[in-house]
Parts: structure tokens; sequence; C-alpha cells
């Protein structure tokens, strides 16, 4: 849910912005409508408003105030100023008009000037303070009318100034209105993204870390303070890759900034496999994400799957007999095959695609000794090089970092 705050000059306004509010408000959306002119604004509650909307002055006063806040200006149309310059003219028969506001107001005042026949001036300022240095100017140069905002129009009363208020039309309001609700979705969908990619890394098995050009950390999730020991807070944000790590490789890796997979090292009696992933906007590196996992989880992981193929009673389908072929070499192909399943040792099948590699496979294990066995498919591609490598042919104690002691025996 996400607030938007009206801030009206005047209350005459109030009808046509609720009209206007209630008409393009969505369900994400709440609305408040306040009147509040001028720079008095040191009192001023926005409770729990995301968006403020406000004219001249005081938005200009507010947002200096809240800078942490959004706050857009209800900007006043040429025709609204034209309006007011034309009643200063009919009311009054003010001939030299000076017209009184923030920068926006101002806008193409010089046509305005030519348009009505009217000698024009144009006063901006952005402090309260700032009018009464101007009206004195005003007062000193002979003109004859003030057009201005509801603060500039109060204060020239106090002066005795001819003076007319320009007013915001129904079209500024719908407008200004309007922007501050694309704004609003704006923020509710950066919102959601945010959260959702908030979720991402806090939720993942993998431990994460993102790390800038420069190799300072900028952004980690729990399960990497969790593995690496790091104290949980915002004083690690903006540490140095040497300062987080004392291997040389997981350094040279960072700053490197370049796609690296399948490091094995052992961090804190853990030994983990990383994998390094560089952040590209617009053709320019600007970090790199560094996630790893312990090997002995992905390992678990591993033979919880193959104990959930067995149990699922996965077995060889075919056999010899089921391959159709002509030609002696196939034969005698065949004839090898199943030699080679009479005994123990690892056979490697090697042939184009389609030629029936996982045919001989099928058929070799069920002329084998473990045909009563499950027969068990995997998908290599879903392995690291490293890790595929040390699963299927096994390694040998002190082979590489974080190697278990005694080595271990391949598939």
């Amino acid at each position: 849910m996400l607030t938007i705050l009206v801030i009206i000059p005047y209350p005459e306004l109030y009808d046509k912005a609720e009209a206007v509010l209630r008409e393009n408000a969505g369900p994400d959306i709440r609305y408040q409508i306040t009147h509040l002119y001028g720079t008095k604004v040191d009192e001023m509650d926005v409770g729990d408003a995301d968006i403020i909307l406000a004219r001249g002055l005081t938005q200009k006063t507010i947002k200096r105030k809240f800078p942490h806040l959004t706050v857009l200006e209800m900007s006043v149309g040429t025709y609204d100023v034209v309006q007011a310059i034309y009643a200063c003219k009919k009311r009054f028969g003010a001939g030299k008009i000076a017209v009184v506001g923030s920068d926006v107001v101002l806008h193409d005042m010089e046509a305005i000037r030519e348009m009505l026949g009217v000698e024009l001036r144009f006063f901006s300022v952005a402090y309260e303070e700032e009018i009464r240095k101007v009206l004195d100017v005003i007062g000193r140069e002979g003109f004859d009318a003030i057009a201005g905002g509801l603060t500039a129009c109060t204060i020239a009363r106090e002066y005795g100034f001819n003076n007319s208020l320009i007013r915001t039309g129904e079209e500024t309001l719908g407008t200004a209105i309007k922007d501050a609700m694309n704004t609003a979705a704006v923020m509710l969908q950066e919102r959601a993204k945010a959260e959702i990619s908030r979720s991402i890394l806090h939720n993942s098995q993998d431990a994460i870390l993102y790390f800038d050009s420069a190799g300072r950390l900028s952004l980690y999730n729990q399960r990497a303070c969790d593995l690496m020991h790091f104290p949980t807070g915002p004083h690690i944000t903006g540490k140095t890759v040497g300062e987080l790590f004392n291997d040389r490789d997981i350094i040279q890796n960072v700053l490197r900034l370049k796609e690296a997979r399948g490091l094995l090292k052992t961090v804190n009696q853990n030994s983990l496999l990383f994998n390094f992933s560089p952040v590209n906007v617009d053709g320019r590196t600007i970090g790199v994400v560094c996630t790893f996992q312990p090997v002995q989880e992905i390992q678990a992981v591993e033979t919880k799957i193959r104990k959930e193929l067995s149990r699922k009673g996965l077995v060889a389908k075919y056999g010899f007999g089921d391959i159709v072929h002509a030609g002696n070499a196939m034969q005698e192909t065949i004839a090898t095959a199943e030699k080679y399943a009479d005994a123990d040792a690892n056979v490697l099948l090697i042939g184009e695609t389609g030629t029936g590699k996982e045919l001989f496979a099928q058929s070799i294990h069920s002329s084998s000794r473990r045909r009563a066995g499950p027969f068990v498919a995997v998908n290599c591609a879903a392995f690291t090089e490293s890790l595929l490598e040390s699963e299927l042919f096994g390694y040998a104690e002190g082979s590489f970092t974080g190697a278990a002691k005694g080595g271990k025996i391949g598939l």
C-alpha cells in the first residue's frame, strides 16, 4: 500500500481534488487531502505519506524539510497565469503588472506579455522572506498590480498592492494528480521488484556475495554469513574481498570480474564449491556475484536423488536383443559389448548423436551381474567439470584444497 498526500492551497479545490483522486486511485493507493499554504510547515505531520503533491513555495519548503520523501509540484498552467494577469488588467486597469512566483509559474511569460498588451516583469522567489524584498522593489518601481500564488497575494495585501490570485485550474489539477498516480504506480513496481530480489537473495540455498568493480562487498545473504562466520550487520558492507577472505584464488577471481566455475576451496574447515559470475550493464562490468555451497551438501543432494530414483524402480528397458541392426560391424560391436558386460570395470561409450549409446549402456547393464540393481541415468551437463570429475573418477587425498582425508572412490 502506498499513500499520496495532496496539499491544496485553498479549500475550493477540495472537491475537485477528491473527484480526480477517487477516479484514478487503484486498490494499492490511498490518498489524503489537506489544506495548507505558504511555508509554515514546521509542525506539519506528513503521517505515512510516500508521495506529497503541493504547489509553489509550499512544495519547495516541504521538499527541503522532508528530503527522504517524494515531493511533486502541482505546476501552474500557462492558462492559469494568463487568467490572473487578465484579471489584474480588467479589475484594476493595470498596465504594469508584476508576476511573483516560482520558476515553473513564470514559464512562457514573454509570450503572455505580447498577447495581453501589458508591461510584465517576472520575479522568481524560492523562500517566503524573498517575497517581502521583491514587494519593496515592486513598490519603488511603480507597478499597478501583482499576480501570484496565495502566499504572495496575502503578503501583497499587507503592503496595500492590488493583486490577483493565480488559481489552479481543473485541467492543471487533474494532470498533476494523474502524474502523482503514475509516480505511485512506478514506486509500487519498484517496491515489488526490490521485495522479490530480497526474497530470492535470502531464501536461496546458495551463499551469495556481490562485490562491486573495486572488490567491495555490496550485497550478501544470511547463508553466506553463516558459512563464512561473518558478523551479521551493515558494518561488513563496503569491506574489500581481501578483508573478508585470505585465499588468493578467491580474491583474484573476484577482482578479475570474469566468469569462473567449480573452484573448490576449504574455508573455516568447510569444503566449498565457488562460482563467480560478472554483472554487466550496458556493456560495462560493474561487479561480480560470488556464490558457493558446501560440497558435502551437494553430495548429499546427489545421494538423495539416486536413492529416490532407485526407489522408483528405474531399470534398464533394453537388452542386446532389442538392438535392430544389419552388418558385421554392428554384430562385432555387440559381441564386444557382451564381453564387457561380464566385467566389473567401468565402460566408456563413444559415438555420435543417435548411434545408440544409450541402447548399448542399458544392454550392458541388463547383461551384467548388476542387472537386478537400478539403472540410473545421470545428466552430466548439470555438474561442473571439476565436480563431475571427482564424483565419477574419485580423487586421492591432497589432490586439491578441500579434498576429503583418505580421498574418495569414484562411481
